[in-house]
């Protein structure tokens, strides 16, 4: 097992931080934040082991002439108590089904035993089957949880140069998956005995990370070179002189070799101090050299790392936050009592009567409702108002084009057409009017006036004809005025269930329709057909009973109408002016017949036509209030309120309100996964408002620096 004072090094000025992370790794819906890796490579012999024990205090090697075959990835992890587990996972060239099963199958676990990494090695080696310099793609990854152990990924990789030429494609393919993972810190180990080491291992880094900015390059093996040697200047003069080429900057670690190396792990970083102050590297900044200042530099990089993936994190965690308790608050507070489902169901009904209130009176503003800006989504039904107002525009649309049996083709009318919106009206599918010349339906009268003669006197027709043309032309109301009350009770229905999921859970909106809404519902649709069929009852009589002076007003309107038609005739002409005077209309009016004969089949169809224009406004009207406002809007106030739960035996409220079992289960997860994502997001806050890690933001950093550049420029 490796010191905890070492990672307590690595990361004690981020440990809220990163403790609120850790929270936060447990949750699986948490994906924008990705921690660092460590990633160590080098040549065959530059210390790429001594630089990973410096760093955790685990041993990598335990031979002489130890040699890394595969990438090791060795992760640690918080947990409650102290266990270690090590699988493979298959490269990219391993496409053997069988091969890879095999490696799948490896797993270790060292929970019951001292940890050692050499002997885990040799174990992995042995089940990989390589010989002793053979190369692989495949990984080991070993996962260390202890109780206080931060989040850290450390990665060896197989060295740079190999012993085979054939493996030189592997390592390099291998080398740059983990180099151009944008979480990598790459750690480019270089051996001041090597000369080649320095361009050999930069290169790869700079093909991986252009920028530099992931980058670190680690001196090694130091006791190496000659006291005051020219090499020696060279190696401290790079390291205090040249930071800046690579973002992290370069370090000096002391190094021994595997047979000189220090017995317990634990005295090198005392050793390496003693070497640092008693040669020439003493005028070397310490920031600069020694495995305990390397451990808090990265621990500082770590933690920028971190800090740069904070405002998006932040973002989603208050995303999942809210989302989290929108579920609970759809799931409605615990209620395995009686009187905790009573109450469940009050303060539904409360909130069903004050929106519903608002849904009629077309005063939208509940979140409910949604907002108010237009956007090219699906028609949004919750704008209860709006919606039956669009359907009874519609209505009288349809009532206006097709609500009679015939279409009279007057001679100066040339046809008509529908716009688009006309076109979608869902009244008007399926049925049109039949047009016919009024010529014909004035002879079709005088056909059924000589039919149905009674006692009236000779060149008059029977009362009866008037009412009789009208219940033929108005057929199609009854249909229409159906279509559109079963259109609104349905939009009545959608409305209901669409605030109802807004206001519970899935069980008790199926509850409440199943045993409160759809029978109210079913009467309500009942009494609203009921009503159609007394507004319809009086029409179907055929006796028009014309009120007041404007039905004669309308007859006088059409009989002018008409006597322009019949100048028409008289004159051969196929249409008449519309600008024709006043004086000509009466004249041609007096030429064709007796104003006084007013029993006529024209007569019979411009009284027809009158009472038709009076009739269809009025039982336009009396179907959206009468019918739809009366008989199903009203009560939609009184359908579901607290006395209707006073009212519910305690049975029916159990049945409808009490809590699944699953529920109890889903309210501990969702409780419990809140909690973690408060802690995580209270512990990330909290280290932000730290002063020291304070920054200005880059908005407010440009408009001072604007607003300081216009000030010299005034004083200028």
């Amino acid at each position: 097992m490796s010191d905890n004072s070492t990672f307590v090094q690595l990361q004690s000025r981020q440990s809220k931080l990163l403790d609120g992370l850790d929270e936060l790794r447990t949750i699986s819906s948490i994906k924008n934040f990705e921690f660092p890796q460590l990633v160590v490579c080098g040549s065959k012999g530059s210390g790429k082991s001594s630089v990973l024990e410096a760093l955790s205090h685990i041993h990598f090697s335990g031979k002489v002439e130890g040699c890394t075959q595969f990438a090791t990835e060795v992760i640690r992890r918080r947990g409650p108590t102290s266990t270690f587990k090590a699988t493979l996972e298959p490269g990219p060239s391993c496409t053997d089904a069988e091969r890879t099963e095999r490696l799948r199958s490896f797993e270790s676990s060292l929970s019951t035993q001292p940890f050692y990494l050499p002997n885990l090695l040799e174990l992995a080696k042995e089940h990989l089957g390589l010989d002793k310099h053979q190369i692989t793609d495949d990984v080991l990854k070993v996962e260390i949880s202890e109780p206080y152990a931060p989040n850290l990924k450390i990665v060896d990789l197989p060295s740079l140069l190999p012993s085979k030429k054939e493996d030189t494609d592997i390592i390099k393919s291998l080398t740059k998956r983990y180099l151009e993972d944008t979480r990598s810190i790459i750690l480019a180990v270089i051996s001041a005995e090597e000369k080649s080491d320095l361009q050999n291992v930069l290169e790869l880094a700079s093909e991986c990370d252009p920028k530099k900015e992931r980058t670190m390059s680690i001196i090694t093996h130091l006791d190496c070179l000659e006291p005051n040697s020219e090499q020696e200047k060279k190696y401290i003069d790079l390291i205090q002189n040249d930071q800046k080429s690579l973002q992290l900057g370069w370090h000096a670690l002391h190094c021994w070799f595997y047979d000189s190396r220090p017995v317990w792990i634990e005295e090198r970083d005392s050793k390496e101090k003693a070497f640092f102050s008693n040669t020439r590297w003493v005028a070397v900044p310490r920031e600069y050299v020694g495995a305990i200042c390397l451990r808090s530099r990265l621990g500082d990089i770590i933690s920028n790392h971190a800090q740069s993936q904070i405002p998006g994190l932040i973002i989603d965690i208050q995303t999942k936050i809210a989302n989290l308790r929108a579920k609970l608050d759809g799931m409605g507070p615990p209620r395995s009592e009686i009187n905790q489902q009573r109450n469940y169901l009050f303060r539904i009904s409360r909130d069903f009567e004050r929106i519903v209130g608002q849904a009629l009176n077309g005063v939208y503003l509940d979140d409910f409702f949604g907002s108010s800006e237009i956007s090219d989504n699906a028609y949004d039904f919750r704008r209860f108002r709006a919606t039956i107002r669009d359907l009874n525009d519609c209505f009288a649309e349809a009532m206006n084009l097709r609500g009679s049996r015939w279409r009279i083709q007057e001679p100066w009318e040339t046809g008509t057409t529908e716009n688009v919106a006309t076109q979608l009206n869902p009244y008007l599918d399926g049925w049109a009017p039949i047009d016919i010349d009024r010529a014909m339906l004035e002879a079709r009268i005088s056909e059924h006036a000589h039919r149905n003669r009674g006692l009236e006197p000779p060149g008059n027709m029977n009362n009866l004809t008037v009412g009789f043309l009208f219940c033929e032309m108005s057929e199609p109301w009854e249909g229409l005025a159906q279509q559109h009350m079963e259109m609104v009770w349905g939009s009545v229905h959608h409305f209901i269930k669409l605030l109802l999921q807004c206001l519970a859970d899935a069980r008790t909106v199926d509850q409440l329709m199943n045993k409160v809404f759809e029978p109210r519902l079913c009467d309500m649709k009942d009494a609203l057909s009921s009503k159609l069929q007394e507004l319809m009852s009086y029409l179907k009589r055929g006796h028009p009973l014309p009120i007041g002076n404007s039905f004669l007003s309308r007859i006088r309107r059409v009989e002018k109408q008409g006597s322009i038609v019949n100048a028409a005739r008289i004159t051969d002409t196929a249409v008449v002016d519309a600008n024709l005077t006043a004086l000509a209309t009466i004249t041609a009016s007096q030429t064709m017949r007796n104003p006084r004969s007013t029993n006529t089949a024209a007569d019979i169809l411009n009284q027809m036509q009158a009472y038709y224009d009076s009739a269809i406004v009025t039982f336009v009207d009396n179907v959206a209030t009468l019918g739809i406002e009366n008989c199903l809007l009203a009560p939609l106030e009184e359908i579901f309120t607290t006395q209707t739960i006073s009212e519910m035996s305690d049975k029916e409220v159990t049945e409808i309100a009490c809590e699944p079992e699953s529920y109890q289960e889903d309210h501990k997860r969702i409780s419990h996964e809140l909690d973690k994502l408060k802690a995580g997001l209270n512990a990330i806050k909290s280290w932000s408002r730290n002063p020291a890690n304070s920054r200005v933001p880059s908005t407010l950093a440009r408009f001072y620096e604007g607003k300081l550049l216009g000030a010299s420029l005034v004083t200028q």
